[in-house]
């Protein structure tokens, strides 16, 4: 299945996963993958992926790519 989002480290894919029943807290210093899709059966699905560091008092963007499609 797929998740919101997930962790990153020496895998591609590492916990935390960003899942609502998953009650791990964000530490700073983390990225964390953030990666929503849309998916029509039958016809396509697409995510839009975005890296972020965990701050102190919140997060930083580290994706500045264009999300126009």
């Amino acid at each position: 299945p797929h998740h919101t989002g997930h962790g990153v480290g020496v895998s591609g894919h590492e916990e935390p996963r960003i899942v609502p029943y998953n009650d791990r807290v964000l530490a700073e210093g983390m990225v964390i993958l953030l990666e929503p899709g849309i998916y029509l059966p039958g016809v396509t699905g697409v995510r839009q992926e975005d890296a972020l560091l965990v701050t102190a008092d919140g997060a930083t963007l580290l994706t500045h790519s264009d999300k126009r499609i």
